[in-house]
């Protein structure tokens, strides 16, 4: 009789700490914040057991904002979730590739060296406080937004000391520079080699023909030698033609190859770290118009992804969505995909660069774009919720 006891004890304790542990998950897991267009969703374990309205707002999109309590099993609350009820919003998903052409905010220094000066061997950059990465936005108080500002500043400096303000991350610094006399060149350095400017390609997420808002990548463009995010000071996107695929391999990524056409099909206004966003000047080649789906709405299971490696048509090419990530706040990496088509292994090896920001579509709708590569794997990868896309342009 004590044996049972004991270990009827012992299940009611195991079944307590796990209920506690799924409590916690979900508390950490589930977003502070969902919108639906319909009746507000389970999570996963997580059922709505009750919700209060807070307020409706009048718009050419009507929303209603609720409190909505959710619980374990329905039975165990957990936690209280803000829920906006809109009408459900249609854009067109992309898949062409485009070209980017962006000014950097200031200028990045890519590498901070010493040189032979009419005095020796010198780095006053180096010596001031400079790094590789820093990005350089002001000397003597007066805005370098270009190469050729920056060294004009340098060479008319005629040796005295400049106040270089900078950003380190996000934080302003300043740094005094001495700038020496070159004994090759006959000009005065600093000996901060810095770049303006960056082009690339990637692919086009979606259009919304209402606004003329595009949004492209589904992450930051960052500086291709110092890893940062670039802050830009405007841009555009061209046409680009894909000529070259290099199939990713593991251990290896993959790319692809492409040139920028002449034309400037639209700008670019805003880089952030879930994609590049601006407005077109004229519709792109798109999939076609679908439905926005919430994150909420996005499961485990088939899906394909939108992409023309040709300029002229977009295919479809079928994935699986493996896992969706539990960490409703992740801003990028909401999801993890692979790719199962066929075709398009036998084409890429998965995903490569320049991929990036290929409409993801579910159930008709589209759910997100690809982000990024598992360079171990190049079938995998992960994906952003459109939602949170669509967040980042407004």
């Amino acid at each position: 009789m004590r044996k049972r006891i004991k270990r009827i004890s012992v299940c009611l304790s195991v079944c307590c700490v796990a209920v506690l542990g799924l409590v916690l998950f979900g508390y950490f897991t589930l977003p502070q914040a969902i919108t639906v267009s319909a009746e507000i969703p389970a999570i996963g374990m997580y059922s709505p057991v009750a919700s209060r309205q807070t307020a409706v707002t009048a718009s050419t999109t009507p929303t209603a904002d609720t409190k909505q309590d959710y619980a374990l099993f329905g039975v165990v609350p957990v936690k209280t979730v803000s829920v906006t009820q809109t009408d459900r919003k249609y854009v067109y998903a992309g898949g062409d590739v485009i070209g980017l052409q962006m000014l950097t905010d200031g200028v990045i220094v890519v590498d901070v060296q010493s040189f032979e000066s009419v005095n020796g061997e010198v780095s006053p950059a180096k010596d001031a406080g400079l790094q590789k990465g820093d990005i350089i936005t002001a000397v003597n108080g007066v805005q370098v937004s270009d190469n050729h500002s920056f060294s004009a500043a340098i060479s008319d400096s005629s040796g005295q000391e400049i106040d270089m303000t900078f950003l380190r991350g996000t934080q302003e610094k300043h740094a005094l520079v001495t700038p020496q006399l070159c004994k090759q060149s006959g000009i005065y350095r600093c000996g901060a080699w810095v770049r303006d400017s960056t082009v690339g390609i990637g692919t086009m997420t979606y259009y919304d023909p209402s606004t003329g808002i595009y949004g492209a990548l589904g992450h930051c463009v960052s500086d291709m030698d110092t890893g940062e995010m670039l802050p830009i000071a405007g841009g555009q996107i061209v046409d680009a033609y894909v000529w070259n695929i290099k199939k990713g391999e593991s251990g290896t990524a993959g790319e692809l190859g492409g040139s920028l056409e002449e034309e400037v099909i639209g700008s670019i206004e805003k880089n952030c770290q879930s994609g590049v966003y601006g407005i077109l000047y004229e519709a792109p080649l798109c999939a076609g118009e679908y439905p926005v789906a919430w994150e909420t709405e996005v499961k485990a299971g088939p899906a394909e992804i939108m992409l023309s490696l040709d300029g002229e048509t977009i295919e479809s090419y079928d994935i699986e969505i493996e896992r969706i990530n539990a960490d409703y706040n992740a801003e990028i990496k909401n999801m993890v995909i692979r790719i199962t088509d066929e075709e398009l292994l036998e084409k890429t090896g998965g995903i490569v660069q320049g991929m990036s920001g290929s409409p993801i579509i579910q159930n008709d709708m589209l759910v997100g774009a690809v982000t990024h590569v598992l360079v171990n794997d190049p079938t995998k990868g992960y994906g952003i919720f459109i939602e949170n896309m669509l967040d980042a342009a407004a």
